[in-house]
C-alpha cells in the first residue's frame, strides 16, 4: 500500500436497534452473539464497532448491565474501539446516556430529538452533548440532512464537542421507490457555514448507507453476513 494514503478505519454495526431475528436469522441480539460478530469483523479488518444493546425480547435497551456484558465479552475476545449507541428513539435523553457509566471510547450522539417544542428538543441535544463531553468519550455525530449538520456545528462552536470531530454522513435512507434518493443533493451543496468559511475542519468522517434490504444482502463478506451496509471511517489526522 502506498505510504502517502491516509489510514482507513472500517466501522461495523452488527445489529442496529430494530431488526430482529424474525426479520433476518443472522442478526446478533444476545451479548455473546454481538461480541462474537464484532470479533469476526475485527478479524476481517474492522476497527470500530457501533453497538446497540438488546433486551431478552430483542427490543432495544439502554440498560447499563446489558451494555456492560457486551463490552466485557467483546474486550475479552478482541481489540476494537467500541462506540455505544445513545439513540433516543423510544427512550428519554436521561435513559439514552446511561451507557456513559461504562466510560466508552466512543458514542453516537443524536442531533435531532422529536418533541412538541423544537427549542426544548434542541436544549436536550445540548444537554446530552455536555454529558458526553464530560465523559471524555468521542461522539460520532450522524448527519442525515443540513439541519443536523448545523446542529453539529453549533455544538462544536459551543465547546460541547472537542476535536477530533467525527461525522457520520448518512447518504441514503430507505425511501419509496418512486422518489429520488433521499439527501443525495445535500452533500453536493456547500452548507451556509461552508460558504461563509466558518465550518470547522473534520478529523474523522464516515459514510454509511441505511438501505433495507441492503444492496449487499447476504453477499457481505464480514462477520455473520448480516444485511447491513458497511460504514467506513477516514482518519485524516
Amino acid at each position: 500500500m502506498p505510504s502517502d494514503l491516509a489510514p482507513v478505519m472500517i466501522t461495523v454495526a452488527p445489529n442496529g436497534s430494530r431488526i430482529r431475528s424474525t426479520d433476518h436469522p443472522k442478526v446478533p441480539v444476545s451479548p455473546q452473539a454481538i461480541a462474537a460478530t464484532i470479533e469476526a469483523c475485527v478479524l476481517a479488518g474492522a476497527s470500530i464497532a457501533h453497538i446497540h444493546a438488546r433486551a431478552a425480547d430483542e427490543s432495544p435497551t439502554h440498560e447499563v448491565s446489558v451494555f456492560r456484558e457486551i463490552v466485557d465479552e467483546t474486550r475479552r475476545r478482541c481489540d476494537a474501539v467500541l462506540q455505544l449507541s445513545l439513540g433516543t428513539r423510544g427512550f428519554t435523553p436521561e435513559q439514552a446516556v446511561a451507557p456513559l457509566a461504562l466510560f466508552p471510547e466512543m458514542v453516537s450522539l443524536p442531533l435531532r430529538l422529536n418533541g412538541p417544542d423544537p427549542g426544548e428538543a434542541k436544549r436536550m441535544v445540548h444537554a446530552m452533548a455536555a454529558k458526553v463531553h464530560a465523559s471524555a468519550a468521542i461522539p460520532e455525530m450522524s448527519i442525515y440532512d443540513e439541519a443536523m449538520l448545523d446542529t453539529a456545528l453549533e455544538l462544536i462552536e459551543a465547546g460541547l464537542v472537542r476535536p477530533p470531530y467525527c461525522f457520520g454522513l448518512v447518504l441514503a435512507r430507505r425511501i419509496p421507490s418512486n422518489k429520488a434518493p433521499a439527501n443525495s443533493w445535500t452533500w453536493r451543496q456547500p452548507c451556509p457555514r461552508e460558504r461563509s468559511g466558518g465550518a470547522p475542519k473534520a478529523a474523522g468522517i464516515s459514510w454509511s448507507c441505511a438501505h433495507w434490504p441492503s444492496p449487499w444482502g447476504d453477499m457481505c463478506e464480514w462477520g455473520s453476513k448480516t444485511p447491513f451496509s458497511p460504514s467506513m471511517g477516514m482518519d485524516w489526522r
